[in-house]
């Protein structure tokens, strides 16, 4: 990280960090690039939960503990569509989405404004427990400090 430069000393151009490749590029592209990596999100939590499914079964475990895999995710990204949604945002004003986050919001609830609630709950149990299960790994990566 770099040291604050006081305010009364000028700042060399070239330590003047551009804007993020997401704000400078061309919504189009942006958007393509978002639904690309949400794309990738649901591959990992699909190979996630079939890898649990696959233990599972190698367990012998009940078909209700199976279903758990499923429905505990969904569940836990519809309950935050409803509750507490945030949209992606386009603007670097309050910079702290990461990209995956960013994809997953603009998929899930919009990009800039919240989309109506039947919009959010249908996106939300369609991929909710693919996104649930990716959002765990990329919570790790993300405390692991591996992503942006």
């Amino acid at each position: 990280m770099r040291e604050p430069v006081p305010r009364d000393e000028s700042v060399p151009d070239r330590m003047i960090a551009p804007p993020r490749w997401r704000y400078r590029t061309t919504p189009e592209r942006r958007h393509r690039a978002a639904v690309f990596t949400f794309v990738v999100v649901l591959v990992v939590g699909m190979a996630i939960m079939l890898g649990l499914w696959w233990i599972e079964s190698a367990v012998d475990l009940s078909t209700f503990v199976r279903v758990q895999v499923w429905l505990i995710p969904t569940v836990a990204v519809l309950v935050w569509t409803i509750v507490a949604p945030s949209a992606a945002e386009s603007t670097d004003d309050n910079d702290t989405q990461t990209w995956p986050g960013y994809a997953i919001r603009y998929v899930l609830v919009g990009e800039d404004t919240v989309r109506p609630l039947p919009a959010r709950l249908a996106a939300a149990a369609l991929f909710g427990a693919p996104v649930g299960w990716a959002l765990v790994i990329v919570g790790l990566l993300t405390l692991l400090g591996l992503t942006e």
